[in-house]
């Protein structure tokens, strides 16, 4: 069960995750008002800030990966719970205040953000069946190539050398990944078909990415 909280009073900053066909697991409705987000539905992944869990799904999936540390960690449980049947509901009605990122943005640094870039990477090769990793490679292309122009326009070496480093460490650890990824995929209790029609074109969130980073660097 998913609940939405909000970053004030008239704006959302998250109800649940939303899988991109490049790969990435983005927070869904943030800064668009709340009252677009009325109606429960089923999600591919929730937040673990705002999330209840069934014990039963705990039982039959295990408890949050460890080894993810910080970032992701929340994907990976909501992905197994999915992928062995359990259904991820997003409800309205259930809200809670969040200041975003408040803790993580006193200290967010190189380190960090490699980190939440070698989760994504590991979370998303893990856990999305082989079919679907396929057919999104020319996305994460397209989207690595925007993602690469777009710091480097904006002069962030900081990103750009973590987008570098998490490539190799993409690579680096397929094998590994693709094998957890085959043993998963023989447990599932969905059909692929159900995960491809989550995913949404990454090119508008992207978008969406790119002019707050700017709206920012124009306020400051």
């Amino acid at each position: 069960l998913c609940a939405r909280h909000l970053a004030c009073r008239v704006n959302v900053d998250n109800v649940g995750l939303d899988l991109l066909d490049s790969g990435n697991f983005v927070t869904r409705g943030r800064y668009i008002k709340k009252d677009k987000f009325t109606n429960s539905c089923d999600l591919i992944s929730a937040s673990g800030c705002c999330s209840l869990y069934r014990i039963n799904s705990i039982l039959d999936v295990g408890v949050f990966d460890e080894s993810y540390f910080l970032y992701c960690e929340d994907v990976d449980l909501s992905i197994r719970c999915v992928l062995n049947g359990w259904k991820c509901i997003y409800e309205p009605k259930s809200v809670i205040s969040h200041k975003m990122s408040v803790s993580t943005n006193k200290v967010i640094n190189y380190e960090l953000i490699l980190r939440a870039r070698n989760n994504a990477h590991r979370v998303y090769i893990c856990n999305i069946p082989l079919s679907i990793l396929v057919f999104n490679i020319p996305f994460r292309i397209m989207s690595f190539i925007l993602t690469f122009a777009g710091y480097l326009l904006l002069f962030d070496y900081t990103n750009l050398k973590a987008l570098f480093m998490s490539e190799l460490y993409k690579i680096k650890n397929i094998k590994k990944f693709l094998a957890e990824n085959a043993r998963r995929m023989k447990l599932k209790k969905i059909s692929s078909w159900y995960i491809f029609r989550k995913q949404k074109f990454f090119l508008f969130f992207y978008c969406l990415y790119y002019s707050d980073i700017i709206k920012k660097k124009i306020h400051v």
